[in-house]
């Protein structure tokens, strides 16, 4: 019993040792909402999505995993330690395709018309799309 008790405790430890700092911050600009984030991930920011609204950053760390995310109102930009895109996700089911290269964007409306995009998501240089059909579809292409 004390075995299993062990097993559990030593499973369940690293979900008591999450913490976040993804704040709300309504009074706030754009830039200073993210002025906390990584130099990599306030440019990619301010270049991508200049005048969309942020509603909170900061950053998200588990164990010694730390991620960055952007949170706007039907998105959210997840971010690796060194401000490095990883992944646009939505909780909604709809990520945005203006960040993907033209041709791919094309491919994804002409071929799939009817599905939304749930998450984009780059690992180890290839671009992952994820729609709600339960497909996923992987380009070999960078976004930065």
């Amino acid at each position: 019993m004390r075995k299993i008790l062990f097993v559990f405790l030593f499973i369940i430890s690293p979900i008591c040792f999450a913490q976040d700092n993804i704040e709300s911050s309504k009074g706030l600009n754009n830039e200073k909402k993210i002025k906390h984030l990584p130099l990599n991930a306030q440019i990619y920011i301010l270049n991508k999505y200049p005048n969309d609204t942020i509603v909170k950053a900061g950053y998200k760390k588990v164990l010694w995993n730390k991620t960055f995310e952007v949170h706007y109102d039907f998105w959210v930009i997840e971010f690796d330690e060194d401000g490095h895109w990883l992944k646009n996700y939505t909780p909604d089911g709809v990520a945005t395709l203006d960040s993907l290269p033209p041709h791919i964007r094309e491919q994804v409306k002409t071929n799939y018309p009817k599905q939304k995009i749930v998450r984009l998501e780059q690992k180890e240089g290839n671009l992952i799309i994820y729609l709600d059909n339960n497909k996923n579809l992987s380009f070999k292409n960078k976004l930065e």
